[in-house]
């Protein structure tokens, strides 16, 4: 599948970070830009989820006693709000429903199965309740029915279970019963408790799920150079870059065409994602660099988050490479969403010079070409 980069080239993005007091030109008009740091946390994800499993104890019985499996995946912003919950399972009688909770522990062994995973996850001690219902418990989460070929492939959405904060719901289990929830509606204790929902059939604990996070942008000249500027060149190509949503090194994968043979450039990451046709890259700031470090190389103690050393161009031109860096990050704070890479028309001497342009830049001279940094799909 084609990797579509969303191109930021004098026009501010969605998401994109910008200096205070500048205007982003967006088509023909003039869109006062704001004076806040926007913040990459809202488009971050936490994961969790379990391989679903038919409960280990054997001895319940055989006329429900069926051989469920599958996978369940639950995804929420790191800003909390709704998670979803994504179910693909089979092994169930053909369409049959089926309590599904959320239960307090985490813990199941051979000889308890899933009975030791406790009672339904409750923290605010409330009576038993449907996903809907104000009163409830934060493991509430209904009914699940399989089709006709006992496969259940749904996705539910909930506001009150949560994957982060004091109640959340990792570590604990997800467990399917034998039978129908009756959503506290019975009249009875049981009904108050677990919603009559009979035997466990299936259980699975639940975990951290790593998952990438892509992000990337299509490099352009600078749009403040014109083709007949002396440092002027048709640079362009995409930059893809992922990591795991759980932080770690950061691949950057560069396909980049338009530069003399056999050249080296200073490849950085600056601190704003603003990009006009009069600044140009000017406008992305210095490097991006929010511990005021000084300037070096990419494997060096100290460093901008930002210095990502030289690429090299072929025989034709071409910059095809991966960049392995631990410093850049996606996630978290600092993250470079938002930011801006940039390639200059020198090399990098990565702060080895006895002067300040190279402690602060490594002498790398104009920027060539540039883009914004943004979210973009998974391939």
């Amino acid at each position: 599948m084609a990797i579509i980069f969303a191109v930021c080239v004098a026009a501010i993005c969605l998401g994109a970070i910008v200096p205070p007091k500048t205007y982003a030109v967006v088509g023909e008009r003039s869109v006062k830009s704001s004076s806040s740091r926007l913040s990459s946390k809202s488009t971050e994800y936490v994961y969790a989820g379990c391989s679903l499993r038919a409960n280990p104890v054997q001895n319940i019985d055989p006329d429900i006693n069926r051989p469920i499996e599958g996978y369940i995946e639950a995804r929420q912003l790191i800003s909390g709000g709704v998670v979803d919950i994504t179910l693909d399972l089979s092994g169930f009688n053909s369409n049959s429903s089926h309590g599904f909770h959320i239960h307090t522990f985490g813990y199941i062994d051979s000889r308890r199965g899933c009975g030791a995973a406790g009672g339904h996850f409750n923290p605010g001690n409330r009576a038993h309740g449907a996903p809907k219902d104000d009163e409830r418990h934060v493991g509430d989460l209904g009914n699940i029915e399989s089709d006709e070929n006992g496969n259940v492939k749904t996705v539910i959405r909930d506001d009150v279970a949560s994957l982060i904060g004091t109640d959340s719901i990792i570590g604990r289990s997800f467990v399917v019963h034998a039978g129908i929830d009756d959503l506290g509606r019975g009249g009875d204790e049981g009904s108050r408790t677990t919603g009559n929902a009979g035997a466990r059939l299936a259980c699975c604990t639940i975990g951290l799920i790593p998952k990438y996070i892509h992000a990337g942008c299509y490099l352009r000249p600078n749009p403040s150079l014109n083709s007949n500027d002396e440092i002027y060149r048709p640079i362009e190509g995409s930059i893809h870059v992922k990591q795991l949503s759980t932080g770690g090194e950061v691949e950057i994968t560069l396909d980049l065409s338009g530069f003399d043979s056999n050249s080296r450039h200073a490849f950085h990451v600056h601190t704003y994602g603003y990009i006009d046709a009069v600044s140009g890259c000017k406008a992305i700031g210095g490097h991006y660099n929010p511990y005021s470090d000084r300037h070096g190389g990419p494997g060096e103690p100290e460093r901008h988050v930002g210095d990502l050393g030289n690429i090299e161009s072929d025989e034709n031109g071409n910059v095809k490479t991966v960049i392995r860096d631990d410093v850049v990050s996606l996630v978290g704070s600092p993250s470079i969403l938002g930011r801006a890479f940039d390639v200059h028309v020198g090399v990098d001497d990565l702060g080895r010079a006895d002067n300040e342009k190279s402690r602060l830049s490594g002498n790398a001279g104009p920027r060539i070409a540039c883009c914004v940094i943004g979210m973009i799909p998974a391939p």
